[in-house]
């Protein structure tokens, strides 16, 4: 295993432990972008300051970047944004289906 692939399993694994997806509504876009703002977005979820950090590193090594982090109770979101980058998450994750 690369440690590219490396890098990408351990992404999909924290993806799985507590991530999620979220995806537009299509029949809500017709309220308008001024009431209606959701689009594609990834979130990783991190249960500490390292966690935080060695995820960032993970997306970066993986090519992803992602939005600034947040707090959210006792962890931090670590949000990527757009279409794109969800249609190629879903291309690394389909490269792990064990960990599904």
């Amino acid at each position: 295993m690369t440690k590219e692939q490396r890098y990408k399993m351990e992404l999909v694994q924290f993806y799985h432990r507590n991530g999620y997806l979220r995806q537009p509504n299509e029949a809500r876009f017709e309220e308008g972008s001024q009431v209606y703002k959701k689009g594609y977005e990834i979130r990783f979820v991190a249960n500490s300051e390292e966690e935080k950090v060695y995820i960032s590193s993970l997306l970066e090594k993986t090519g992803f970047k992602h939005g600034k982090i947040y707090p959210k109770w006792k962890t931090f979101v670590l949000p990527v944004y757009g279409y794109d980058a969800m249609a190629r998450f879903h291309e690394i994750m389909d490269e792990f289906p064990q960990l599904k």
